[in-house]
């Protein structure tokens, strides 16, 4: 997408260039198909090429246009949006290089699904004393169910970080979403999925239990 245009203007600039050459096989083959009617096919060839040429001329300029607009920080800008994960952080940091290099304005990270509040081990070993009278195999399972949470979160903070550290995102916003417990569809949630974008508190245990 970035090198749509330029690739486009490279391509149509050969074509140009490449008219004469063509113009003059098209007329040769005319010429020899047109059996005394000479005058008549030289001036539609002429019609033709003149045709062609503003269409081209057109498409081209039409192009320029789109370069522009997507290099106008004014009227364009990319908001990138990844998820904490080694793979992705990556591509992020090529996908920035490459809008730097076409000067295309970005200035805002959104980074997904992170998992906030996450227990620490101190706090699920905690579940041995305040859960004395429970079933032991269901208790062993949340405390697995709450260890994988601390882990993921771990992870999640450890590339969280190096977004952060990276040359590219110096000057940059990043906006983190949490992970949430249910689908962003529907003008309510997509409200909500608003507002945490642009900065506003939004009580995700509130409209969970209101959903209950």
């Amino acid at each position: 997408l970035l090198q749509l245009p330029e690739t486009l203007q490279i391509g149509i600039t050969q074509l140009q260039g490449w008219q004469t050459k063509l113009w003059s096989y098209y007329e040769t083959f005319t010429n020899l198909m047109s059996f005394g009617k000479k005058n008549q096919k030289k001036t539609d060839t002429n019609a033709l090429r003149v045709k062609l040429q503003n269409k081209i001329q057109n498409y081209k300029d039409n192009i320029e246009k789109v370069a522009t607009v997507l290099k106008d920080n004014t009227r364009t800008t990319f908001v990138t949006v990844c998820i904490a994960e080694y793979l992705s952080i990556s591509e992020t940091q090529r996908l920035l290089q490459e809008l730097n290099e076409h000067k295309i304005h970005t200035s805002h990270i959104v980074v997904n699904q992170l998992i906030i509040n996450a227990p620490s081990e101190q706090e699920i070993n905690q579940l041995d004393t305040v859960w004395n009278n429970g079933e032991y195999q269901f208790k062993e399972k949340v405390k697995d169910a709450l260890r994988l949470v601390m882990a993921r979160h771990q992870i999640q903070m450890k590339y969280l970080n190096m977004l952060r550290n990276l040359e590219e995102t110096k000057c940059m916003s990043i906006v983190e979403i949490p992970l949430l417990p249910w689908e962003v569809t529907g003008p309510e949630k997509l409200l909500q999925f608003s507002d945490m974008l642009t900065g506003q508190n939004v009580n995700i245990n509130q409209i969970r239990k209101e959903e209950l």
